[in-house]
Parts: structure tokens; C-alpha cells; sequence
């Protein structure tokens, strides 16, 4: 939240977002922030699903295995 304070002047985490923390392969903070701000680019004003959401986590995870990672209606 730091690197977003610094790039953005905010730090703010919407809720949507907190699963791309969740799902995050490692410890770059740096990459992670980057995501979001690209994520948030490609999607103005936070226009985004539940089904958006779970597709990119599936994408951070390598896995297109949905029996395993289950998707959690209405976050």
C-alpha cells in the first residue's frame, strides 16, 4: 500500500482487490502494485465482476482449475 501511496498519492485497497494479495505468488510488492494499477486501468471506475476478479486471480495462480479453486459468489 506503501508503493501505491508513492505512485498514486493513495493507498487505498478496494475490497475486489484484496484477492490479488491473496493470490499473489510471491513477496515483489513492487510487481503487485503495478497489477493493480493495470488492472484498475483496464477496468475505469472499478467496473469489474465477481467473475472478472476470480478469472485474473486463476491467471496469478497458473491454474484453470476451477473444481479446486472454487469461485465465492458476492464478495
Amino acid at each position: 500500500m506503501k508503493i501505491l501511496k508513492y505512485k498514486i498519492d493513495d493507498s487505498k485497497i478496494y475490497k475486489y482487490e484484496i484477492p490479488f494479495f491473496l493470490c499473489w505468488r510471491d513477496n515483489d510488492s513492487n510487481q503487485l502494485a503495478s497489477f493493480i494499477l493495470n488492472f484498475r486501468n483496464q477496468y475505469p471506475h472499478f467496473y469489474y465482476s465477481d467473475e472478472i476478479i476470480y478469472e485474473e486471480c486463476l491467471k496469478l495462480l497458473e491454474s484453470n482449475n476451477t473444481i479446486r479453486f472454487k469461485q465465492i459468489p458476492n464478495l
